[in-house]
């Protein structure tokens, strides 16, 4: 992983528009490797995209209520 930490760019913008997956995007407020901007940028980048921000959540996910209400319902939905 420490390749793309350091990289500027890892994704180029161009294979982040050919995605053509149901992609959910989850990002928060207070992580320390992305800003808030870089979530919004890749979710309107990626065709179809659904973004979750948290403003005061981190890096790691470590809440299971999200994992039920947000995560389970978006790949049930997907896979329909």
């Amino acid at each position: 992983l420490r390749p793309m930490w350091l990289a500027k760019e890892y994704v180029s913008v161009n294979k982040l528009a050919l995605i053509t997956a149901p992609t959910l995007i989850i990002g928060g407020g207070k992580d320390f490797f992305y800003k808030e901007e870089h979530f919004v940028f890749i979710s309107q980048t990626i065709p179809g995209a659904k973004l979750i921000l948290f403003p005061e959540g981190g890096h790691h996910l470590n809440t299971p209520e999200v994992v039920e209400n947000q995560i389970i319902p978006f790949l049930n939905s997907s896979s329909e």
